[in-house]
């Protein structure tokens, strides 16, 4: 579960199932890969000559190393940086290094705007000299531009999470969202937090420890990332199933699914609007409950449920203790004998229809698409899509080692 950035919440489970809608089972849990929106920043400004403002980084850098040479040859700046970077977007703020490895960070509004000579001198100032070699580093500096390679920078935060950190997130977010679970720890832990906009009372950028975060460090880290949005986001409808009601819902889509042997097992869960986060109103039926079940032993299952009917619309297998601390052993288990051929594969994806959707009529239709869908941890699959005779469509994928089901999506509903 990698990538998660500050102001995105965790669309990992969704990205699962559009894994093996859109790509089979071949890949792992992953983040949602986004840098969160677009940096409050105004829009670029001209120069002295009229043309639009373009960072140029060698010769910001050569700026920057004359400003060091006038520092050190005795040359203060009139004032100080600002302390605050919502006012110009300019900023040198002063952190705790033993917290979080600098003793000052800087904000510099360089995807719109360039520096003054005499800002440039207050930041050699602010920074203590730091080399200009060093200025531009994510570690060092906020600057909101593109890389080389035009991918977007660290908009929100000042480095990514660590996999430890990645791995213990989505334990803390339900509590956080659905259970109140924010009281009651050290104010002093986790990200230090800046506004950026004094229009935008909740827009922060986060410099992180160091050293991973704790309990209390995620749980302000969560501060940052849903204080950004109002509750509409990710707070059910009115008519949606409710958080409160999830464990009898899933009870029964376990049992009929066959997704593991009871009791329900400890889950997580979430609600993704599959519109994205607008501030337009929200479509009931775009809305999901992305879960995961996190059975003790045999496998686990990501499972994504309607929040306004509570129906199942897709489930996708992990091996045991995927969802844990480590993960799973990304190497399929070696096979006892022949993969199953065809024929047994359509017989298992069409017994499994017909257990599920007894009410259906049977199986009208069972079509394989081309070729296999590779998976680290089931080895080759087939993925089928199955057309009943009530007009529920499926689709199926089969581990061909041993037949046994991967991942289903409800295609379509009568």
């Amino acid at each position: 579960m990698k990538n998660h950035k500050l102001f995105c919440p965790d669309y990992v489970l969704f990205s699962l199932i559009l894994l093996f809608i859109l790509g089979g089972c071949s890949g792992g849990p992953a983040g949602s890969g986004a840098s969160g929106p677009p940096s409050p920043a105004a829009s670029p400004e001209q120069t002295a000559s009229g043309e639009p403002y373009e960072f140029d980084r060698g010769d910001f850098l050569a700026r920057y190393q004359e400003a060091l040479d006038r520092l050190s040859q005795g040359a203060p700046p009139r004032n100080p940086a600002p302390a605050d970077p919502a006012g110009t977007g300019f900023a040198v703020v002063s952190l705790d290094q033993e917290v979080y490895g600098v003793s000052r960070f800087a904000f510099l509004p360089l995807s719109w705007r360039d520096l003054t000579d005499e800002e440039l001198l207050s930041l050699a100032a602010g920074m203590d000299g730091l080399p200009a070699g060093d200025l531009l580093k994510p570690s060092h500096s906020r600057t909101g531009l593109q890389d080389s390679a035009g991918e977007l920078p660290l908009l929100r935060q000042s480095r990514e999470l660590s996999p430890g950190e990645e791995s213990r997130l989505p334990f803390l977010e339900p509590g956080y969202l659905y259970e109140g679970n924010r009281q009651d720890r050290d104010p002093e832990e986790g990200p230090a937090l800046f506004r950026l906009s004094p229009e935008e009372e909740k827009e922060f950028f986060a410099v992180l420890p160091a050293e991973d975060m704790s309990g209390d460090g995620l749980l302000r880290y969560l501060d940052a990332v849903y204080g950004n949005m109002p509750n509409s986001y990710w707070i059910p409808l009115e008519g949606e199933l409710a958080y409160e009601e999830l464990p009898g819902v899933l009870e029964e889509a376990a049992d009929r699914f066959q997704l593991g042997a009871p009791p329900l097992p400890p889950y997580l869960a979430l609600l993704v609007p599959m519109d994205g986060l607008t501030e337009e109103p929200r479509d009931p039926s775009r809305d999901y409950w992305m879960v995961t079940l996190l059975y003790p032993s045999g496998s686990q299952y990501a499972v994504s449920l309607r929040a306004d009917t509570g129906e199942l619309s897709a489930w996708v297998r992990w091996p045991q203790g995927f969802y844990m601390d480590g993960g799973a052993s990304a190497s399929p288990a070696a096979s006892s004998g022949a993969a199953r051929s065809e024929e047994e594969l359509q017989a298992s994806v069409a017994a499994y229809a017909a257990e599920v959707f007894p009410q259906s009529g049977g199986v009208l239709s069972i079509r394989g698409e081309d070729g296999e869908v590779p998976s680290p941890y089931f080895g080759p699959c087939r993925r089928f899509t199955l057309e009943l005779e009530d007009g529920t469509s499926l689709l199926l994928t089969a581990a061909k080692q041993d037949g046994s089901l991967c991942a289903m999506t409800v295609l379509q509903t009568p």
